[in-house]
């Protein structure tokens, strides 16, 4: 069971950290609206906003004033369904970078103890903005500030800067708070919006109810169907956590809607999970509710927009069987879940994307591309690391073996390639994870002040 207490679903924040209205020196231009007869009504100005020809002219209205901000955030869901999708809110990426804090000190005990704990000295959390990601928020070059603080919770500032990215989606951020030197033997993680500055804490597991090795995604707001009553409040959320008892694998969740842990459930089909594989679950795509991982010739599929986690059963076989670093599952712009596998095309990073169509249970093999711009020696030098759900960004990673190593942001629907960052240290990065928001997620996000 859970440990420890929890106050609101979110605490603090009150300034973005990614947030460009927190970059920019201008501010709004505060313009009497709200006097007399010539004032607008909430309600008229929703209006007229539903009207306008995309969502980046809404975007300039509520950069206008406060007042208008402030009915863009309110009316955000009923704009989003009204106006054609707003582009590019493929933010960036967060990752980090192996670091030995205690250096040559460091002892075989040492060494033997954080191998035991699962636990590593880690850089503080880097953010790396894709190009149209720079243009919303003012800079275009790797942040390591951008998770410094996360605003007072309990007693005290929220340091993040020790924080491990594990999940995203949604422009929500899963990270899992760590002590300076790790020494703490338990699980806390925090649920954060980087463009607001929100926080939500959830109750630490203790003792046997913290996993060592674990697997974790998110399912928010936006993932709810329609025909469901909407949630009240807008920071609605559930984590999810897949990790292993001694005989079985096991699930979890947290709700924002109880603020507690679910009673733990366990995986009904198929073998336990190995540690190993555990460890190298990565994404997890989220559809109508379920959550997906790509196993060794299937995927791992749990329901968690119920009260408790449930697995789901899949096809025994169907999947291939290539290295875990060269698999990705996505979502097809219909709703259909696929699976991205990359190699050597000749010569080239080539991709392939094959269709799992539920109403037969077969994997189709629906298309394929090569980016003549991509050389690489082999296979092994392409990294498969995130895929952005909303955008269909697919992020990943080539090597030294490659002749542009680096990181790349592919769009698989136009198959532009864009370069992020130019190092060939990228593919060792660690706790890779990308950002991108919804359209209503952002629209809300734009009144932060």
């Amino acid at each position: 069971m859970s440990v420890g207490c929890h106050q609101s679903p979110y605490c603090g924040g009150g300034r973005g950290w990614l947030s460009p209205r927190c970059r920019t020196s201008g501010g709004f231009r505060e313009y009497d609206t709200g006097r007399g007869g010539a004032s607008l009504t909430d309600d008229v100005l929703a209006a007229i906003f539903t009207r306008l020809p995309n969502a980046a002219d809404v975007v300039r209205c509520a950069a206008t004033c406060r007042r208008w901000a402030s009915v863009v955030a309110k009316e955000a869901d009923a704009l989003s369904r009204a106006l054609p999708p707003l582009p590019g809110l493929a933010l960036g990426l967060f990752h980090q970078d192996r670091q030995d804090t205690a250096g040559a000190a460091t002892t075989n005990t040492r060494k033997r103890k954080r191998r035991s704990t699962g636990l590593e000295c880690s850089a503080p959390p880097c953010f790396v903005p894709t190009a149209s990601g720079a243009r919303l928020l003012g800079f275009n070059l790797p942040s390591t500030t951008a998770l410094r603080s996360g605003g007072q919770h309990g007693h005290g500032v929220l340091d993040l800067s020790h924080s491990r990215p594990i999940a995203s989606r949604n422009g929500r951020l899963v990270l899992e708070l760590q002590s300076e030197g790790h020494v703490d033997r338990s699980l806390r993680l925090c649920v954060c919006n980087p463009m607001m500055g929100d926080v939500a804490v959830l109750p630490t597991l203790l003792g046997n109810d913290r996993p060592k090795i674990y697997a974790c995604t998110l399912l928010t707001g936006a993932d709810l169907d329609l025909d469901r009553p909407r949630h009240a409040s807008s920071d609605f959320f559930r984590v999810l956590i897949i990790y292993n008892r001694d005989r079985f694998t096991a699930f979890r969740s947290y709700s924002s809607d109880t603020c507690s842990w679910s009673m733990e459930t366990k995986k009904t089909s198929g073998p336990k999970l190995t540690n190993w594989d555990l460890g190298k679950l990565g994404q997890g795509i989220v559809l109508h509710g379920v959550a997906y991982w790509p196993l060794k010739r299937t995927a791992l599929a749990v329901r968690f927009d119920t009260p408790a986690p449930a697995q789901v059963r899949m096809p025994p076989d169907g999947v291939p069987n290539p290295l875990q670093q060269l698999r990705l599952l996505s979502v097809t712009p219909d709703g259909k879940l696929c699976l991205l596998d990359a190699g050597n095309g000749a010569g080239y990073a080539s991709f392939v994307r094959t269709v799992f169509e539920a109403s037969t249970g077969e994997w189709v093999r629906e298309c394929s591309v090569t980016s003549t711009r991509l050389k690489v020696k082999s296979a092994a030098d392409i990294n498969l690391r995130w895929f952005c759900e909303n955008s269909g960004i697919l992020l990943f990673t080539l090597g030294r073996g490659s002749s542009n190593p680096g990181t790349f942001a592919m769009s698989l629907a136009t198959k532009e390639v864009e370069k992020l960052h130019d190092s060939v240290d990228c593919s060792s990065w660690r706790n890779f994870v990308g950002y991108e928001m919804d359209g209503v997620t952002y629209l809300k996000s734009i009144a932060c002040h």
